[in-house]
């Protein structure tokens, strides 16, 4: 009885306060809540479309077995329409200033959408996706993880043409037993790149700086300090808050100056 609603949305939303006219809400189950529960008032308040894992008799209603999956399934529908440069950011630490620091380059030269605070997870890099519209020419993507597969479920998503890795700590070593693991599960971020694509990575990390080049069918660069980095920082030093260093490698010898420490 429903097949002649046919509506366009106007934006995704997974928080059923959050609502307004004309939106499409998605329910997630939470650890704290379930947005199932909140299936009426999303529509109270304007939501055209609503997809759930329960069986409603309303015309909004879309059933599905798994919303979370739905929502990335959405999102990666959504985000190969565009002809964008994608480029995704994983790591241990300093995802956030990295992700942040390429925003503020990219954004001198494209109009560039990121994420929000550290929206990395496998319901906010997938709502960061379905905010991208025509007039972006690149999106830098936060990946966080705590397990072996959850990058691969954002990589599958946004299929980035060029992925950095800042490091490998030993944050979520109790969930991966060992820094090999967590080594392993960063590197899924190159599961779905091909030849064209670059993996930047920091070549004073002790897993990182062993990459390979021959090993992998995508291009690898390695920055840092260490001699044998294919683009090394020389001459560094801090006054202040701030850095001084030249970018030597891969035909650049440039010198920076930059208004925060490392």
């Amino acid at each position: 009885s429903f097949h002649n609603y046919n509506k366009e949305v106007s934006r995704v939303v997974t928080d059923s306060r959050k609502v307004d006219t004309g939106d499409c809400y998605i329910a997630i189950k939470g650890e704290n809540f379930d947005g199932n529960d909140f299936v009426d008032q999303a529509i109270d308040n304007g939501a055209i479309v609503v997809i759930s894992d329960k069986k409603i008799d309303r015309q909004e209603v879309i059933t599905v077995k798994n919303t979370t999956l739905a929502l990335g399934k959405l999102a990666k529908a959504y985000l190969h329409q565009f002809n964008i440069k994608k480029l995704a950011v994983t790591g241990s630490s300093g995802k956030t200033t990295t992700k942040d620091m390429l925003y503020y380059a990219f954004a001198e030269h494209y109009n560039t959408h990121r994420n929000d605070g550290n929206f990395n997870n496998e319901i906010g890099m997938p709502l960061t996706a379905l905010n991208i519209d025509e007039k972006y020419e690149a999106a830098i993507f936060e990946m966080g993880m705590s397990s072996l597969g959850e990058i691969d479920y954002l990589a599958q998503i946004v299929r980035p043409n060029i992925a950095i890795i800042t490091n490998i700590g030993t944050c979520h070593i109790e969930l991966l037993k060992s820094q090999d693991n967590i080594f392993k599960a960063k590197m899924e971020i190159t599961n779905y790149m091909t030849k064209e694509d670059y993996l930047i990575v920091n070549g004073d990390d002790k897993f990182l700086s062993k990459l390979k080049d021959e090993d992998f069918e995508f291009n690898i660069i390695k920055t840092g300090f260490t001699i044998g980095s294919d683009l090394r920082a020389i001459n560094y030093h801090t006054f202040g808050e701030t850095s001084k260093f030249t970018a030597e490698g891969l035909g650049i010898k440039q010198d920076f100056i930059i208004p925060a420490i490392g």
